[in-house]
C-alpha cells in the first residue's frame, strides 16, 4: 500500500499521544484532547476528523485566526503560540514557536519509525524519482512518501508526520532555496539512504555559483549513517564532490558507461538496465533521456532496498506523467505537451532536447517563458535556452520578459524573425497558436510556475468554442 496519497484519497494516519507531543515540542496543554490526535494539518481546508491543527503564521495568513474553524471542521486539538479568542475550553498545545515546534514534532516522530527512509534531492527530477520509487516500493511493502511536492521546512515535517510507525518505507524529497536548508531538513529526516538527482542552475538566487548549489545538496549525503547508502550518477558533473561527502556505501548509475546499474535507452523508449547480476528492460511511457535517468535512479534505489526486478518493472511501466510534467493533449490533430509545472536551465534544455526527438510530421513549436530564482545567473541562463531552441524547434513564442530574452538569443543563434515572436501574455500566445497551428504540429509549453502556461490550453479551447458559436 502506498501512503503518498497525492490525489487526496482517504488514508490512514498515525496517532499521537498528547504527552509525546508535549515532550517533543516542549509545549504545555491547556486541556487534554478527548482522543489521541490522528494526523496533522496546517490548513483548515484539509482538516480531517481527529487532526491536530498547527496554527502557523505565514506571509499571507496567520493560522491562529483559523483555530476555531479548525475545531468546527473536526480537529481534535490545536498547537498555538497564544490563546485565540473563543477557544478557552479547547485542547490547545501552547508552544513558543509553532513553526519550530512542527519540526520538533517531526523529529520526535522520526524516532519511532521502523521503516527505511530514503531522501531525494537535486535540482531536477526529485518529484519524478520520488513518485517512481514510491510506486515501486508500494508493491513491495507499505510505503509513505512526500505529500505532493511538500519538500520544504513545513512540507517535509508534515509529510514525515503522515508516515505510520510500522510502514516499511518512506520516500521523501528534500529541497532548498537558501544555504543551510538541506542540512536542517536532513537533521529531521535522518535518511537511511539518499538519491542524488541531477544538480545544476536552479534556485540559484542565494548562491554564488552552481558549485555552491552542489555543496548545499551534498548536505543530505553527509547526514547518512555509515550503514546507509548513497545513490549517485557517475555521469553527473559533481559526482566526485558527492562521493567525498559521505562515509556511506556508494551505489552508482550511468546511462553512458560502466556502473553498478548501467542503463541504455533505445529509440523506442525502452530502457535496458544491467545490475551486473541480471539484465532487464522497461518500457517507459514518457520520452526523454532525463526520464530514463530518473527511472534508472528509482530502479537502482528500489533494488537496493530489496525490491525484485519484476516489481521494479511493474512499478516503472505503470508510472504515468505527473500533472503539468510532459502531459500530452490532442487538440485538432496537434499534440500539445504541457510541461509547465516549473522550469530551470536543466529542465528547459532537457525538454527542448526531447521535443527535437519526438515524432512530429509538422512543425515543432516551443512556447517558453522565464525561469525564476536564478539571481545574477538569470540572463546567461536565458541566453543558453535561446541558443538551444534554434536546434530543437521550427517556431518559438517567448512569453513576457523572460521569453523575450530567450527569443533574442534564439535569433542570435540563427532563428529568423518570421519564426519567432514575443508575446506579452498567455492570451496573446494562444491567439498566435490558434491561427498558426496545423494538424501534425507539436507544441511544448514550459516556464516557471508563476506564468501558468497551461492557461494557453484553456484559452485555445475558449477561442475555438467562441468561433464555432459565431
Amino acid at each position: 500500500m502506498c501512503r503518498c496519497d497525492l490525489k487526496g484519497a482517504e488514508q490512514e494516519m498515525p496517532e499521537f499521544r498528547p504527552e509525546d507531543l508535549a515532550d517533543w515540542t516542549g509545549g504545555e496543554w491547556s486541556a487534554l484532547p478527548a482522543a489521541m490526535p490522528s494526523g496533522v494539518s496546517h490548513d483548515t481546508r484539509t482538516i480531517r476528523t481527529g487532526d491536530l491543527y498547527v496554527a502557523i503564521a505565514g506571509e499571507r495568513y496567520d493560522g491562529s485566526c483559523f483555530v476555531r474553524q479548525a475545531f468546527d471542521f473536526g480537529a481534535s486539538a490545536a498547537m498555538v503560540e497564544s490563546q485565540p479568542e473563543g477557544t478557552e475550553y479547547r485542547p490547545l498545545l501552547h508552544v513558543d514557536d509553532v513553526r519550530q515546534a512542527l519540526k520538533l514534532m517531526a523529529r520526535g516522530h522520526r524516532r519511532r519509525l521502523a521503516g527505511r527512509i530514503c531522501g531525494i534531492t537535486g535540482s531536477v527530477g526529485k518529484t519524478t524519482v520520488k513518485e517512481m520509487l514510491a510506486g515501486i516500493l508500494s508493491l513491495h511493502g507499505d510505503t509513505s512518501a512526500t505529500l505532493g511536492n511538500w519538500n520544504n521546512d513545513i512540507g517535509l515535517p508534515l509529510s514525515l508526520l503522515a508516515m505510520e510507525p510500522d510502514d516499511s518505507f518512506g520516500v521523501f524529497e528534500v529541497a532548498m532555496n537558501h544555504p543551510g536548508e538541506i542540512a536542517a531538513l536532513s537533521d529531521i529526516l535522518r535518511p537511511d539512504c539518499a538519491v542524488m538527482c541531477t544538480v545544476g542552475l536552479a534556485h540559484s538566487q542565494y548562491f554564488a555559483d552552481v558549485e555552491g548549489i552542489a555543496r548545499e545538496k551534498s548536505s543530505l549525503l553527509k547526514a547518512l549513517p555509515d550503514s546507509g547508502f548513497a545513490l549517485l550518477s557517475s555521469d553527473e558533473e559533481w559526482f566526485d564532490l558527492f562521493r567525498a561527502s559521505t562515509a556511506a556505501r556508494i551505489v552508482t548509475v550511468s546511462l553512458s558507461g560502466p556502473a553498478d546499474y548501467a542503463g541504455r535507452l533505445d529509440e523506442s523508449g525502452t530502457l535496458g538496465i544491467s545490475t551486473g547480476a541480471e539484465d532487464f528492460c522497461v518500457r517507459l511511457a514518457q520520452p526523454g533521456e532525463h526520464i530514463a535517468r530518473d527511472a534508472l535512479l528509482a530502479a537502482a534505489a528500489a533494488i537496493e532496498l530489496g525490491a525484485a526486478v519484476e516489481t521494479v518493472r511493474e512499478g516503472l511501466e505503470s508510472f504515468r506523467a505527473l500533472s503539468k510534467r510532459w502531459e500530452r493533449f490532442d487538440w485538432n490533430g496537434v499534440e500539445i505537451v504541457n510541461d509547465a509545472y516549473n522550469a530551470n536551465l536543466l529542465s528547459m534544455k532537457a525538454a527542448l532536447k526531447t521535443l527535437a526527438r519526438v515524432e512530429c510530421s509538422g512543425n515543432r513549436w516551443a512556447v517558453l517563458g522565464g525561469m525564476n530564482e536564478l539571481g545574477d545567473m538569470s540572463a546567461e541562463a536565458h541566453r543558453e535556452v535561446g541558443a538551444a531552441v534554434a536546434g530543437s524547434a521550427e517556431r518559438l513564442l517567448g512569453i513576457a520578459a523572460g521569453g523575450e530574452m530567450i527569443v533574442a538569443a534564439a535569433r542570435q543563434a540563427g532563428m529568423s524573425r518570421q519564426r519567432t515572436s514575443v508575446c506579452p501574455d498567455t492570451d496573446s500566445a494562444a491567439e498566435i497558436l490558434m491561427h498558426g497551428l496545423r494538424a501534425g504540429d507539436c507544441v511544448l509549453l514550459k516556464a516557471s510556475r508563476s506564468l501558468k502556461l497551461e492557461r494557453i490550453i484553456d484559452r485555445l479551447i475558449s477561442i475555438e468554442n467562441k468561433e464555432k458559436k459565431d
